[in-house]
């Protein structure tokens, strides 16, 4: 009998960096309608080179404590 080995394992990045935050926030359209917190996506694209290093920090402790806070979840995230 040919035991079947499983999914191959995959490793998660756990750090965050700046240029994961900048890329990402270049990657938003500007047409779409603002979050919970009425954020828009203009905002966030023209200050995102000042916003990088605070969300950076903030993702990569949020994955390293296993602590994911309530706005997280009621919006849409894309997990870098």
């Amino acid at each position: 009998m040919q035991m079947y080995p499983g999914p191959e394992l995959q490793t998660i990045k756990t750090e965050v960096e700046e240029e994961d935050i900048i890329t990402a926030l270049k990657g938003l359209a500007l047409d779409k309608a603002p979050g919970p917190k009425k954020i828009t996506n203009q905002f966030l694209k023209t200050c995102g080179e000042q916003l990088a290093p605070i969300l950076a920090k903030l993702f990569s402790n949020c994955i390293a404590i296993g602590y994911h806070p309530k706005p997280f979840k009621d919006s849409i995230t894309v997990v870098f």
